[in-house]
């Protein structure tokens, strides 16, 4: 399935391109794979997409999982002449995780990266901070003991697992989300106004002072033939 959206912005030259997978949710045993897993395409794509090609300005990948389900979303930025070659290169990495050509660094980059969200949390949430202060250490120790673990275990062959499991072709859904009108169209379009508006009312202007014309000339015959 393929979606396109417009008003996204209204008028611009840049179009979003990319894929997006409904997958199981924080309840899976897949979840803390699937994490790891978006960390892990996000930096690939980034590096490959925006630092090796100059493609895009914000590409990348992310997982969200709620309780019954989840989204996993694949996605680059890019000028509309250069949507096919994008979506390309996301194809391909994504084939790459399928293939299982996985760096096992960047894998544990991306687990560091989860771990170092669990400890952050705790410094970062300060709206909430007063309603939790009494039972901080009982919250760390049941969160970091059961997530940990679990997060510092998935290996390479786990991310070709959930890829091959989830990330399937057969089961995308491609996005598209392009501007109403590119620059090129808004200046075309306000040419034809400045020069098509004027030159249909002084059409119409005509029009009217020769039918007014006719009409006083018709009045004037008229007239003259009541009068002899």
């Amino acid at each position: 399935m393929e979606v396109t959206g417009t008003l996204a912005p209204l008028l611009g030259s840049d179009t979003t391109v990319g894929f997006v997978y409904r997958t199981e949710g924080s309840d899976s045993p897949d979840y803390f794979a699937l994490s790891v897993l978006g960390k892990y395409l996000n930096r690939v794509i980034y590096e490959r997409v925006r630092v090796d090609k100059a493609l895009s300005y914000g590409p990348g990948a992310s997982y969200v999982g709620l309780k019954d389900y989840g989204i996993f979303v694949a996605v680059a930025d890019v000028n509309l002449d250069k949507v096919e070659l994008a979506k390309a290169l996301l194809e391909e990495e994504l084939e790459n995780l399928r293939q299982g050509r996985i760096n096992a660094e960047d894998v544990q980059a991306a687990e560091q990266s989860i771990l170092m969200g669990f400890a952050q949390s705790y410094e970062s949430n300060s709206s909430v901070a007063g309603l939790y202060v009494q039972t901080l250490d009982q919250l760390k120790v049941s969160k970091e003991s059961r997530s940990r673990p679990a997060v510092a275990s998935i290996t390479p062959q786990d991310l070709q697992r959930v890829a091959n499991k989830y990330l399937r072709n057969d089961s995308r859904v491609i996005v598209r989300s392009t501007p109403t009108l590119t620059f090129t169209q808004f200046y075309v379009g306000l040419g034809l106004s400045i020069v098509g508006v004027p030159g249909t009312g002084f059409y119409f202007v005509r029009r009217l002072v020769k039918r007014r014309r006719y009409g006083m000339k018709n009045a004037q015959r008229g007239s003259d033939v009541a009068g002899e």
